[in-house]
């Protein structure tokens, strides 16, 4: 199947903007733990399961907030990773391995996940 171009047009502006920003070094771990699979044959393969830790915490002011609530990002998909592992590890095992991962440094660029 063959799509249309997306649609496009000139915007009756420009934007110019001057970008600051501020570097400093951090450690900051990435967690892993693998669920070995029962299949002989297929125990090789692992199943990825990932979330991030890290959170944005406390920023500039949004409505009036400086708290950065983070249950949708990403601690939602961190309590579900550790569901998954939880109830995996309590069941039959399943024929390929699971590599579960938490990534930190995610709202500083994809840092945990790139590395």
């Amino acid at each position: 199947m063959i799509s249309n171009p997306v649609p496009r047009f000139d915007l009756p502006f420009r934007l110019k903007a001057e970008i600051s920003a501020t570097r400093s070094k951090l450690n900051s771990s990435n967690i892993a733990a693998t669920l070995e699979g029962s299949d002989p044959r297929l125990k090789s393969q692992y199943v990825a399961i990932s979330a991030h830790l890290d959170h944005l915490g406390i920023g500039t002011p949004v409505k009036g907030d400086m708290i950065y609530n983070g249950a949708m990002d990403d601690a939602s998909g961190v309590a579900t990773v550790l569901d998954i592992a939880h109830r995996l590890s309590k069941g039959p095992a399943p024929r390929r391995s699971i590599l579960f991962l938490f990534f930190t440094a995610e709202e500083k660029g994809l840092l945990g996940s790139s590395y």
